[in-house]
């Protein structure tokens, strides 16, 4: 029997330049992604804010973990784009819509690993609070290529077996081109 082992993309976002849409007293931009939990970003008080940092180059971003303050955003967008200014070719990698408060609550957010950009943002379009939408820090792990992998399965209480051949993209967020199983019918040489 086969074991997989699976490692975690590279750390990408850690002291990459940043900006925001607005700053408030806590602090600038550049805290939200220093790699220090006692500095932090934080928005004015108000829906929409968006911060955002440049990854210097196009990586696919498979996983975000935000490190909130009690002032965090309750519904708010991850969105990937290779415009600096997000006007044009922004695609949405995660979607949270119901985020708890609380002092570093961290949210661990898996991502669509289908699409590459430069620019990552997270966009918070409502709030938990009255307070602006603030994070301790925020981390995003990715990769600059995608290796597919081939997968089988082996289903032993079954007379047949099943078989899976599919690359990491067709692992996006449950949607899958099901024409990429085989399952052999026995005795039919198919």
């Amino acid at each position: 029997m086969s074991q997989f082992t699976f490692s975690q993309p590279p750390l990408i976002s850690q002291g990459k330049p940043a900006s925001a849409s607005t700053s408030g007293g806590a602090g600038g931009p550049a805290m939200g992604n220093d790699g220090d939990v006692a500095s932090r970003w934080e928005s004015q008080s108000a829906d929409n804010q968006w911060w955002q940092i440049d990854l210097g180059a196009e990586y696919y971003v498979s996983l975000v973990e935000i490190d909130w303050e009690s002032a965090s955003s309750k519904e708010y967008k991850i969105q990937l784009s290779n415009d600096p200014t997000f006007a044009t070719g922004v695609t949405d990698i995660a979607h949270v819509t119901n985020q708890p408060t609380g002092q570093h609550s961290i949210a661990v957010i898996p991502c669509r690993i289908d699409v590459k950009g430069r620019y990552l943002r997270m966009y918070g379009m409502t709030r938990n609070t009255q307070y602006g939408h603030s994070f301790w820090e925020f981390r995003a792990y990715g990769m600059q290529t995608l290796t597919p992998v081939d997968v089988s399965f082996f289903v032993p209480h079954v007379a047949q077996y099943l078989e899976v051949n599919f690359t990491p993209a067709d692992l996006n967020m449950g949607k899958m081109d099901m024409s990429a199983f085989k399952v052999p019918v026995p005795g039919s040489g198919k």
